[in-house]
């Protein structure tokens, strides 16, 4: 069973998809962006004390931690919130559980606005112990939430009507940080250099597979084997820099959409001098930003190919260094439309960094903004299982975040898809600082950020299978374990627009431009079954 829609009846006049995709499906499925709707619509609102960002509390030597307050505002118009109970707990980015929760009454009626005061003396002792586990600061979060005390016609007792999310800065807290974190992995590390690869292995692994393998053609990552022997990599798989992502509704809305229906159905072979003559005149502000992609070869059926002009290899007392300096060209032509260095550093502990250095050059500075910028890996089949500390679980993008919270999220890689009528890029997930992907014993890999917040995804569908489907029922059904996990950790995400879908709507500080350069540094580190992904990537 799929959803069909205007021309699948042989209507050669229609609509497309236009009428059926709206935030809900048209079995009542809510749509990630139903929850942003809720979110922004949602009753209360709150606030800190001159305007804060930030919960500020101070943790004293004797293990309290003063109240603190925040507003709130009933916007309803006629109705008081009586009928909400609330509740607000502190979550932080070293634990997937909730560090303590609490409650607390109000009562506000239509339009007033009220001070609620916070307690956090029981969650200092909690704080404390986490802290001790991890090197680094705790990041923590105030959650607020309001939901119903009895049932509705429309919802059930228990139904959350009201959430947010404020950062809780603990002042005294940083003091009982970790001090030391010693690897207990000390590896010699080989080199090995042939004609189409180089090689990294540590004496550990019991198969004699090398740790990495580095494609002199292209500069990436061909193979990676974790010192348990785990293959992180799908057969044929890769960790090569990503450009591309499946068309949304919103990326394929322009005038060319609307052109394209001028000609009558035997001319349209014609369409795409419409579209030139069109951005020769009036110039390319409306035209999608799909139409600029497939101009500059920034589409997944044609995507841009990394050919490395130079690698280089450096072994020093404690490491190796491979630097991959490349070209990304166009599909065909070799037009260069970026220079790219990637540098590699092998450590003896068996940890990785990636640092990416991207330069558009001057043959792509007419297109308004690219897809992405960021990292593909073609994961092992069995390296389903994914926890990350970032925004979710709901899907979320740079411009669509609001109802997703920052916290210890986990998912599996076909559970993290959402099917859109059209198939399309979805899953986004964004500030993300660290994610892992497992296998069901619990070996896998890590991949913590250096620098910015990532965006990161994974679904069991290609960007290609998901550009080239038109329908569900063209993407092949695949349970968690059929093939490999497809994951995306990208620097650099696009928004998803919305104010409407038949012309670019992406506004302009959520657009990827093509006149900046681009820098960004991850680590891969290996995890076992024993492993806390949140403790290894706190510790680095």
């Amino acid at each position: 069973e799929y959803f069909c829609y205007g021309g699948d009846y042989g209507d050669t006049i229609n609509d497309r998809q236009f009428c059926l995709n709206g935030v809900f499906s048209p079995d009542r499925e809510p749509h990630p962006g139903a929850f942003e709707l809720k979110k922004l619509q949602e009753p209360v609102g709150f606030t800190l004390p001159n305007d804060e960002e930030t919960v500020q509390v101070t943790l004293n030597p004797d293990m309290t931690i003063p109240c603190t307050t925040i507003e709130m505002k009933n916007r309803y118009a006629f109705r008081d919130l009586s009928h909400l109970s609330w509740a607000y707990t502190v979550t932080c980015d070293a634990s997937m559980k909730e560090v303590g929760q609490s409650t607390f009454e109000i009562a506000l009626d239509a339009q007033q606005q009220d001070i609620v005061e916070l307690s956090f003396n029981a969650f200092a002792e909690r704080l404390v112990d986490l802290q001790r586990k991890s090197a680094r600061p705790l990041e923590c979060w105030v959650n607020m939430r309001g939901a119903l005390n009895a049932t509705q016609s429309w919802a059930p007792q228990g139904h959350v009507l009201v959430s947010h999310q404020f950062p809780l800065n603990v002042q005294g807290l940083d003091k009982y940080r970790r001090t030391e974190f010693v690897s207990t992995n000390d590896w010699d590390l080989t080199v090995e250099e042939r004609p189409d690869f180089v090689s990294i292995s540590i004496p550990t692994n019991a198969t004699g597979q090398p740790w990495v393998k580095i494609d002199r053609q292209t500069g990436t990552i061909s193979s990676l084997v974790n010192p348990d022997a785990t293959n992180v990599l799908a057969p044929a798989g890769s960790v090569s820099p990503n450009y591309t992502r499946a068309c949304t509704d919103n990326d394929r809305g322009g005038v060319d959409l609307l052109l394209g229906f001028v000609l009558p159905a035997p001319l349209r072979f014609l369409n795409p001098l419409l579209y030139f003559g069109y951005n020769a005149t009036k110039g390319p502000a409306d035209l999608s930003y799909a139409w600029g992609w497939r101009n500059l070869g920034f589409m997944p059926d044609r995507p841009p190919r990394t050919v490395c002009r130079k690698l280089d290899v450096s072994e020093e007392r404690d490491r190796v260094v491979v630097t991959a300096r490349c070209d990304v060209q166009r599909h065909s032509g070799g037009t260069v439309l970026m220079k790219q260095t990637m540098t590699y550093t092998f450590l003896r502990n068996g940890r990785m960094q990636i640092k990416c250095h991207v330069i558009p050059q001057g043959s792509i500075r007419s297109i308004r903004t690219i897809p992405r910028v960021g990292l593909s890996l073609t994961l092992s089949s069995q390296l389903y299982n994914m926890v990350y500390y970032g925004r979710g679980d709901v899907e979320n993008y740079p411009d669509r975040k609001a109802c997703a919270n920052v916290g210890v999220h986990q998912t599996t890689a076909k559970d993290n898809e959402f099917n859109y009528i059209v198939p399309s890029e979805n899953g986004n997930k964004t500030d993300c600082q660290w994610v892992a992907f497992r296998d069901n014993a619990g070996s896998g890999i890590a991949i913590v950020s250096e620098s910015d917040p990532m965006n990161i995804g994974a679904s069991l569908n290609s960007q290609l299978e998901l550009h080239d489907a038109l329908h569900t029922i063209d993407l092949a059904e695949r349970e968690n374990g059929d093939g490999p996990v497809f994951a995306t950790i990208d620097h650099k995400m696009m928004g998803v627009g919305g104010d409407v879908s038949w012309f670019p709507a992406v506004y302009p500080e959520f657009t990827v431009t093509p006149d900046e350069e681009f820098r960004y540094s991850l680590w891969l580190l290996p995890i076992t079954r024993d492993d806390d992904p949140a403790v290894v990537a706190r510790n680095l």
